[in-house]
């Protein structure tokens, strides 16, 4: 999901979704979640993708237990 958006190549929300192999609803959750992180996602009409407004670098590890 992060590399198709930071590539801007996702297509549109419905294809975004199949690719992923989830559903629509699934799709916009996941994107909420991704904004909560602080990713600033837009959508471009003309080119039919989601993409990073402003560089995002999704950093995914292990939190410590304190």
């Amino acid at each position: 999901m992060h590399d198709l958006i930071r590539r801007k190549a996702t297509g549109t929300p419905d294809e975004f979704a199949k690719h992923l192999d989830v559903g629509k609803s699934v799709l916009m959750d996941e994107l909420r979640e991704l904004k909560k992180l602080g990713a600033d996602i837009g959508y471009c009409r003309v080119r039919q993708s989601y993409y990073y407004q402003t560089e995002f670098v999704l950093k995914i590890g292990k939190l410590n237990a304190a």
